[in-house]
């Protein structure tokens, strides 16, 4: 397995839209659009997109961001994680996680995210995140205080 960070939107992207859109997961057409668009390209200060791979094959994906939806500038957001169904439940998307939390370490001191789904919840748990209720957030995990 392989995390690297890119700054081009990776071959296969178009493959994972697909099916995610099959599984009702519209994040990553979004963040295709808006990478291509220039709305969110993941340059900002402390900001990262990021691919893996598995046997030469994009198995997942999974962005960070300065947290558009808070005024603190040491508040990242973890966004678009999706990991194909093929390589679930193999570490690829906690490998991932860790990737992107490592990098966001020296920028941001927590990290915040939302997902609507009782599975995802339960993996980002597992990886330390706490339940949150809020506008825009369901989960935060405190990189150091």
């Amino acid at each position: 397995m392989q995390v690297k960070r890119i700054s081009v939107l990776p071959d296969g992207l178009d493959a994972l839209v697909h099916e995610s859109l099959g599984e009702g997961f519209g994040a990553l057409k979004r963040l295709r659009e808006n990478h291509r668009n220039g709305k969110n390209t993941f340059r900002l200060n402390g900001e990262g997109l990021f691919a893996v791979y598995r046997e030469d094959s994009l198995a997942g994906i999974c962005g960070l961001n300065c947290d558009p939806y808070t005024v603190e500038e040491d508040v990242g957001r973890l966004r678009h994680l999706y990991v194909r169904p093929e390589f679930r439940n193999k570490g690829v998307g906690r490998t991932l996680v860790q990737t992107v939390e490592k990098a966001a370490s020296p920028y941001f001191k927590l990290l915040r995210l939302y997902t609507g789904s009782e599975k995802a919840s339960a993996f980002y748990q597992k990886l330390g995140y706490q339940p949150l209720q809020g506008d825009h957030v369901s989960h935060v995990k405190v990189l150091h205080p």
